[in-house]
């Protein structure tokens, strides 16, 4: 961190919630906030006094297991302009899309450019791994009981998404020996004459 004196300017806070309902869906829910310490004015001229939020917005999508989404739902409570809520319709796109592979591209796809807005795919980009951290995981081990997390016949879908958690690692031996692959080795390999 710097050791040279500095003054705090502006904060931007995103918050993810996850939610299982009664009808056995989950509600994903993701916050952005951006607040200055200075007053400002927004786009259109209007004051933005110190502390309150020059974005402060909301987005709600309900799953299944699969993480396929059923609804979505948004609130822009601050925005620097009325102009941004004309892209809340474009989010409907988006229902019966996976939070999967794919995901940034879907939603690129369904608001990318001038028919979305900006923060609104930034929050949807990362809704994906929140509603992962969330949805699989409590199925998994909340519901079946903390060993069941690790005795699967199909690989879950973080292996071999990270340096972590890639077929040849120790964390995968480890926890997933039935997916680990054993890394090639370069003195095995016969020289050519």
């Amino acid at each position: 961190m710097s050791e040279v004196k500095r003054q705090a300017i502006h904060q931007r806070q995103t918050v993810f919630d996850a939610y299982v309902r009664e009808d056995g869906l989950f509600d994903i829910e993701a916050r952005l906030t951006d607040v200055r310490t200075y007053d400002s004015m927004d786009v259109d001229r209007l004051p933005i006094p110190t502390g309150q939020p020059v974005h402060d917005i909301t987005i709600q999508v309900t799953v299944d297991d699969q993480l396929k989404i059923h609804a979505i739902t948004s609130n822009m409570r601050n925005i620097p302009t009325h102009e941004c809520r004309q892209t809340q319709p474009v989010l409907q796109k988006l229902v019966g899309k996976v939070m999967g592979r794919g995901w940034r591209k879907a939603i690129a796809e369904a608001m990318g450019g001038v028919e979305g807005c900006t923060h609104m795919r930034e929050l949807l980009a990362n809704m994906a791994t929140a509603a992962y951290q969330a949805v699989p995981i409590y199925r998994r081990f909340y519901e079946q009981g903390p060993e069941s997390g690790f005795d699967l016949n199909e690989p879950p879908p973080h292996l071999n998404q990270c340096k972590t958690w890639k077929l040849d690692g120790e964390p995968v031996r480890r926890l997933y020996p039935q997916f680990y692959i054993s890394p090639v080795q370069d003195d095995a390999v016969e020289p050519t004459p």
